[in-house]
Order: C-alpha cells, then sequence, then structure tokens
C-alpha cells in the first residue's frame, strides 16, 4: 500500500488547525506551572481554532465585531499569549 504524502500533509494540516480540547485543557492547565515557548504557542493557535467555532470567530470573519466581543475568553487568552509571544524575551518576536 502506497502513502500519498500530499493526503498525509492535508490530513496533519485538518488536525492541527482543529480544536483540541483536550490539549487545549492540558496547556491551560500548564501556564500556570510553567510552559514552553513552543507550546504556548500551540495555545494561541488552540486559542484561535476555539474561537472560530463560535459567533466571535464569525463576526471576526465577517469584520463586523465590537470591542465587547473580545472579551470572550478565548479572545482574551490569545491577546495575552500574543502579546507574551512577541516580546523581546520571545524566540518568536518580531526580529526586524
Amino acid at each position: 500500500m502506497r502513502i500519498d504524502p500530499v493526503a498525509v500533509a492535508i490530513d496533519l494540516r485538518k488536525r492541527y488547525w482543529s480544536f483540541n480540547k483536550a490539549e487545549y485543557e492540558h496547556l491551560h492547565a500548564k501556564l500556570k506551572q510553567g510552559t514552553t515557548w513552543s507550546e504556548r504557542l500551540r495555545l494561541l493557535h488552540l486559542c484561535c481554532a476555539g474561537m472560530m467555532r463560535t459567533k466571535l470567530g464569525e463576526a471576526v470573519l465577517r469584520g463586523d465585531f465590537a470591542d465587547d466581543d473580545l472579551d470572550h475568553p478565548l479572545a482574551k487568552m490569545a491577546s495575552e499569549l500574543a502579546d507574551t509571544l512577541v516580546s523581546e524575551k520571545s524566540p518568536y518576536r518580531p526580529r526586524n
């Protein structure tokens, strides 16, 4: 049986960008104890994937959300994580 590398890559991408509640809960709980930079980045991606499953995500895609909409817990966490990930000490910080 031949494995199709394109199909494998597509499946990997779909799984990575799908909200995984167990993984989210694990990383969220681990935040208090300390997480690696890559775990914070993954948690940010999970927050974004989770938001896209809500009315906020639909509003963001349409471009018609209000500032009050950003009070959503996933939006707050995503904002905090993004701030951390672009901070001076982060390996993901902007370089230019």
